[in-house]
C-alpha cells in the first residue's frame, strides 16, 4: 500500500498580514511589526539569547492577540 503524502498548506507571506492589518488598524500594525522583529528576526535569525528581547516580543504579541479576541466578541 503506497504511503499517502500529507497535504501541507503553503505558509502565507508576512506581507499578506501586514497589508491587511494596515487597512484595519495602523497602531496594531506597528505592534505586529515589533512582535515580528523581536520574536522572529532578533530572536530567530540573529539568535539573541536575551530574555528581555523575547519578553518584549511576547508583550507585543499578547497585545495583538487580545485585540483580535476583543474584535471577535
Amino acid at each position: 500500500m503506497p504511503k499517502q503524502k500529507s497535504k501541507r498548506t503553503q505558509a502565507v507571506n508576512i506581507d499578506f498580514y501586514k497589508q491587511n492589518l494596515a487597512k484595519i488598524n495602523k497602531k496594531k500594525l506597528k505592534e505586529f511589526n515589533e512582535a515580528y522583529s523581536f520574536l522572529h528576526l532578533y530572536g530567530g535569525y540573529d539568535g539573541s539569547l536575551a530574555v528581555s528581547i523575547s519578553q518584549d516580543g511576547l508583550l507585543f504579541a499578547k497585545s495583538i492577540i487580545d485585540w483580535i479576541n476583543k474584535q471577535m466578541n
